[in-house]
């Protein structure tokens, strides 16, 4: 069976770390330390990482497996136990799989009905026990074979280092001692050096490894700040957000205050509306009366000669009183007289008065047309007032709606010019820490195993020295 952890390498020996593997867990989350079944799933799952499992993992994954999955996982894992003749296929799995664990010892029986529906909540536990059973198995297998290869290559070196001593002491076996023993130091100086030779370039070449690798964590470090900077872009894209959203916020506010004056602006037309009306009317009901100053100036003038002819008629009443009290003898024709006279009186007062009313009708209709006329003067400026307000005020908003559709279309194109320019400086940081980091980490996995290799071949001649003397 071929070793399925190669050496010191193993992340399963010694604490060391998990090597990268082509499909490593995706899940950090937190767990509590009572969450067995999470940690099983999670050794496994590092496990079958390392051991170059070909399909796809994920902690989610193996929370909940489905069918197909588990086969795979089953049939890496067997074949690493035995060979590669095991074949686990959806048709025999229900067979395979509990008697492939009965047969390597696993101290708990599965059923077939555990194999109906193996990723279930209920069985799944059951399973997930069984192979990480099944990948510690591996691991102390792995484990102790490769302590044996280790034992056999030193002994492998021990026998290659005395056979060379033995080829080099054969030629003079049976004579002199003292050219045998001079032989012997000989070749034993001779491979000190070149064990000394090999160690210096190991120890050169290791001098560089650790100036690469110093060199490497150096630009790694340089690499961080990349991330510094994308969580700076970050914070940035978010503040832009934040700002778009207030600018957004703004322009609602804006278009709702434009609503609101145009809605003023409405009731303001309303009203001029309204009061043009109301002149209107109000200048029908002058052009109707037909009351000007001529017409007021020829009824006082008759009212003045009414009254002319009123004091003439009472002159003329006082000369028959006269006449009555003068002579008596003609008292029926002055009593006649002065009752025509009374008549004329009488029709004049009555006069007087239709004339005093429509006098002071006319007067009452001519202070009505001055008040009229005063009123729509007043109208006539009212309106001329509210339309140059309204003309200021509909100035005045398309004047700051033109500014602040300016303003807001500005700032909307440098936020998104921002914003792409955000974006698109992130990509690029994000494809060159990506790149750099698979490089160094490449070069970093490189330099471990060189240095690793280099480690184990300067261990070997120093247990050489250690055995020569």
């Amino acid at each position: 069976m071929e070793p399925l952890i190669g050496g010191p390498a193993s992340p399963f020996r010694l604490g060391n770390t998990p090597a990268p593997s082509a499909h490593p867990m995706d899940s950090q989350q937190a767990r509590e330390l009572s969450d067995f079944s999470f940690y099983k799933a999670v050794n496994t799952g590092e496990f079958l990482s390392f051991s170059e499992f070909p399909g796809p993992l994920s902690a989610k994954a193996l929370s909940s497996p489905q069918r197909s999955l588990l086969i795979d996982i089953w049939g890496h894992l067997f074949r690493r136990c035995f060979d590669d003749s095991v074949k686990i296929t959806a048709e025999n799995v229900n067979d395979e799989v509990p008697r492939l664990f009965k047969e390597i010892g696993y101290p708990f029986p599965i059923s077939k009905s555990a194999m109906l529906a193996p990723g279930t909540g209920h069985q799944w536990p059951h399973h997930l026990a069984a192979l990480s059973w099944l990948c510690e198995l591996l691991i102390y297998e792995n484990e102790f074979f490769y302590q044996e290869e280790e034992a056999a290559e030193m002994q492998a070196a021990r026998g290659d280092l005395v056979g060379r001593m033995f080829a080099a002491a054969y030629p003079q076996l049976g004579k002199d001692p003292q050219a045998l023993r001079a032989a012997v130091l000989g070749q034993l100086h001779a491979m000190n050096r070149e064990a000394e030779a090999t160690q210096q370039q190991l120890q050169q070449q290791l001098q560089q490894r650790q100036q690469q690798l110093a060199a490497v964590e150096a630009e790694l470090r340089d690499n961080a700040s990349l991330m510094d900077s994308i969580e700076q872009l970050k914070k940035e894209i978010s503040t832009l957000r934040c700002r778009i959203a207030d600018t957004r916020a703004e322009i609602s506010h804006q278009e709702s205050l434009a609503a609101a004056t145009e809605a003023e602006r409405d009731s303001l037309l309303l009203q001029q509306k309204t009061a043009m009306e109301e002149v209107q009317k109000l200048a029908e009901r002058v052009k109707a009366q037909g009351i000007d100053k001529a017409e007021v100036e020829r009824i006082r003038h008759d009212v003045s000669r009414l009254r002319e002819g009123l004091s003439h008629r009472s002159k003329v009443a006082d000369d028959s009183e006269k006449l009555r009290i003068a002579g008596q003898s003609n008292r029926k024709t002055l009593e006649k007289r002065m009752q025509l006279v009374q008549e004329d009186l009488q029709q004049l007062q009555q006069q007087q008065q239709d004339e005093q009313q429509q006098l002071l009708e006319a007067e009452r209709r001519h202070l009505e047309g001055m008040r009229m006329r005063e009123t729509k003067q007043q109208y006539q400026q009212q309106q001329q007032q509210l339309q140059h307000l309204v003309q200021q005020q509909q100035q005045l908003l398309e004047q700051e709606e033109r500014q602040q559709q300016q303003q807001v279309a500005a700032a909307i194109e440098e936020l998104q010019q921002q914003q792409q320019l955000a974006l698109q400086q992130k990509e690029i940081l994000l494809q060159q820490l990506r790149s750099i980091t698979e490089t160094k980490v490449a070069e970093c996995a490189a330099l471990e195993q060189q240095l690793s290799e280099l480690t184990d071949l300067l261990g070997h001649p120093s247990s050489e020295d250690s055995s020569t003397h």
